[in-house]
């Protein structure tokens, strides 16, 4: 597992194994899909196989982000599969709210990508310059706060995968 640290994002290349993103794809082929708040969004509940991998990789997203970042958080939990159609994307904006637990403020936001076989979908931090091309099975950390305002492009063709997860340092 390599870490690239660039300007205070962390990018991890094949954070998720193949064998793992075998079973992670076949669920999400399986799974219904709901509409969420967000337009051209949807999620999925993860059945209890995909629940157990990520529940690991939440703990090997809580150590990356103690070592790069020279801090404590609390655990998280992400108990959704996110489904982006084309049409969607995010407008700048940064990740201050609350985590997934409902902690009252977000320190790094994580995100999984589960696909690459869609075109746009890019995040785009905007004051760093950092343009990321998501990869299957890639990690992305940053820091939630304004220094790290992002965007992600609209999505052209084919259907994007994510999972997101909102950290709170200890205090």
């Amino acid at each position: 597992m390599i870490i690239l640290n660039k300007s205070g994002v962390c990018i991890v290349e094949n954070f998720i194994p193949f064998y793992h993103m075998e079973k992670i794809k076949t669920s999400i082929q399986q799974s219904i899909f709901h509409l969420a708040e967000a337009e051209n969004s949807m999620y999925c509940v993860m059945d209890d196989t995909v629940y157990r991998i990520i529940e690991e990789c939440q703990k090997r997203i809580q150590s990356i982000i103690e070592n790069q970042y020279k801090c404590e958080v609390h655990e998280e939990e992400c108990a959704t599969i996110n489904k982006y159609v084309p049409g969607w994307h995010l407008e700048e904006h940064d990740d201050t709210g609350k985590t997934n637990s409902g902690r009252e403020s977000t320190d790094f936001s994580s995100i999984i990508y589960f696909n690459s076989d869609f075109s746009g979908g890019e995040l785009n931090f905007i004051n760093k310059k950092i343009r990321i091309k998501p990869t299957e099975g890639m990690l992305v950390i940053s820091p939630a706060t304004q220094e790290y305002l992002h965007e992600v492009t609209p999505i052209l063709n084919g259907e994007r995968y994510t999972a997101t997860t909102f950290w709170q340092e200890k205090v």
